[in-house]
């Protein structure tokens, strides 16, 4: 719902004052600000203009990780629960609702599951090389 309410968001960048090239996991909870703050953030670097396999999970005891071809490369805790989410808010690909933050890249698979995967099943489909190779 703009670019301060979220349920959950995988984007890059990240909150003022966090270097370039980072992924960022947020998630709202009920433990966690409407922006689903505070988020996670990969180092610096970690995000290229290459080809990348990213996956944002929860597990049940709250533990997040945001992995990056197949690599954890930021971790955390979201306690509470979900029913703060908003239900009315769509899935939304590649931009805000405000239409002001365009993803100038392509997209390959997004899946949404409801439950957390294990680092063998986000392998599954890792794929390496330019062309997925």
């Amino acid at each position: 719902d703009g670019t301060v309410e979220r349920n959950v968001t995988l984007g890059h960048g990240g909150p003022e004052g966090t270097p370039g090239g980072v992924w960022v996991g947020r998630l709202r909870s009920t433990e966690t600000s409407a922006n689903g703050l505070p988020s996670i953030a990969t180092p610096a670097g970690t995000a290229t203009g290459g080809l990348t396999h990213l996956v944002y999970t929860r597990d049940s005891s709250g533990a997040v990780r945001l992995y990056v071809d197949g690599i954890v490369q930021a971790s955390g805790d979201v306690a509470g629960d979900l029913s703060t989410w908003e239900p009315a808010f769509g899935l939304l690909l590649g931009n805000e609702t405000s239409g002001d933050r365009p993803w100038l890249g392509a997209l390959h698979l997004v899946a949404v599951y409801g439950r957390a995967l294990s680092s063998s099943e986000i392998g599954t489909n890792l794929r390496v090389g330019p062309a997925g190779d």
